[in-house]
């Protein structure tokens, strides 16, 4: 992902992907489904990441 600083940075959606609501995810059409909504990105069903965590966790 590309952040307002211009900074790159990756995110490891993985650990996620045997919690709760995201487990749905797991699927790829569900995971490819994503779309950005005010600086974050979220799903479908209602999954999101907020913009700190996405840049907090990013490496």
């Amino acid at each position: 992902m590309t952040f307002e600083n211009d900074e790159e940075k990756i995110f490891d959606f993985k650990p996620y992907l045997t919690k709760g609501i995201f487990q749905e995810l797991k699927e790829p059409e569900a995971f490819y489904a994503v779309k950005t909504s005010l600086g974050s990105i979220t799903w479908l069903s209602g999954q999101d990441f907020s913009p700190e965590t996405l840049y907090l966790e990013g490496k």
